[in-house]
């Protein structure tokens, strides 16, 4: 199975255009040049186990069957205006969505839908879906079922996403008609989180949150860290002597461009590469610490900040691997990355 799943995951900057049936300005860009799943980096005895995908799940954490999250930002003041806010916002959306493409083990529409302030990250396909102008329980049938055959389409037939979301306003049209419904129909899925995510006056219980919080103070407690996740939970990110940064274009070697942070900061970083790091750690995965391959091979989850890191297929096996809770490696605690000038003097 392993053949297919890397070749599956592989053509995704090929099959965008077959994938994705919307035609729409706010469709966000995929992060093409994130994507190396031909690597795979050996993580110790038994640590990543390919086999792992054959697997059924003894038990279940909450990234097997997680269609919706929210996700909760704050900012000092005065380090973030509305157009760096977009920024941030667009690029964490972005990192959710390599990740969601990944877990062959969980259940189909991981993380479908990411609400995030007034923005609702919607799958491409399931937005076609939804908003198909018929009747309301119709379009929600449609969407349902576009969502349980995500990646059916795709040539390889991995079950993979393969796809983008759709950023839409919880404002828009559909979306107050959804909230003005009775959903209690749909007990048991998708339909009844995303109303607690986004309707005013839910009685629902939320869908998992992730609080993601740009601090002054050291992240997770820990003077060494300039960024730190925790499983299930939050995310911090130091915005004190860290500069954060885009890539002005897409692919390794390009200009970049400030972001939020300390604009004088002598530690530069990535603003994909860290959030794709912490959502990593947010997900359960640990760190990758075979330090001696990181120029080669810059994983997303090793442990060493690297601005051109990207998704390997040792990060893929950690995230199937990490919908167990049993898994003897998922991450249990925060953990973080540690400033350049601490791993100096690291072998």
């Amino acid at each position: 199975m392993l053949p297919s799943v890397a070749q599956g995951i592989a053509t995704l900057a090929l099959l965008v255009g077959f994938s994705l049936q919307v035609q729409a300005s706010n469709l966000i860009p995929l992060l093409t040049d994130r994507w190396c799943p031909g690597v795979f980096l050996p993580f110790g005895e038994n640590e990543v186990d390919p086999s792992i995908l054959d697997k059924p799940i003894e038990n279940p954490a909450s990234i097997a069957d997680m269609p919706v999250i929210i996700v909760e930002i704050t900012y000092p003041d005065g380090y973030c205006d509305e157009a760096c806010q977009e920024k941030v916002t667009l690029a964490l959306a972005q990192s959710v969505n390599l990740w969601r493409q990944s877990c062959l083990r969980c259940h189909r529409g991981l993380m479908a839908f990411t609400v995030v302030g007034e923005t609702v990250f919607i799958d491409g396909q399931v937005w076609v879906a939804f908003t198909a102008n018929t009747s309301l329980v119709e379009d929600v049938l449609a969407a349902h079922q576009t969502l349980l055959s995500l990646g059916d389409g795709s040539p390889t037939g991995t079950g993979h996403v393969m796809g983008s979301y759709v950023a839409a306003a919880r404002s828009d049209p559909e979306l107050t008609q959804f909230c003005q419904n009775d959903l209690s129909g749909f007990k048991g899925f998708w339909p009844i989180p995303l109303a607690a995510a986004i309707c005013d006056g839910s009685a629902s219980l939320e869908p998992p949150t992730l609080g993601l919080a740009f601090v002054s103070h050291p992240p997770c407690g820990e003077n060494a860290f300039f960024a730190c996740g925790e499983p299930d939970r939050r995310i911090e990110m130091d915005v004190t002597n860290t500069r954060y940064e885009l890539r002005s274009s897409p692919g390794v070697g390009a200009d970049r461009v400030f972001v939020l942070g300390n604009p004088t900061a002598t530690m530069k970083v990535d603003l994909h590469a860290v959030f794709l790091h912490e959502v990593g750690h947010f997900l359960g995965l640990g760190h990758v610490t075979r330090t001696n391959l990181r120029d080669t091979f810059p994983a997303v989850m090793f442990h060493r900040p690297d601005n051109d890191l990207c998704m390997t297929m040792t990060d893929v096996l950690m995230l199937n691997s990490s919908a167990d809770q049993s898994w003897a490696f998922r991450a249990r605690v925060p953990e973080g990355l540690v400033r350049t000038e601490l791993l100096e003097n690291e072998p």
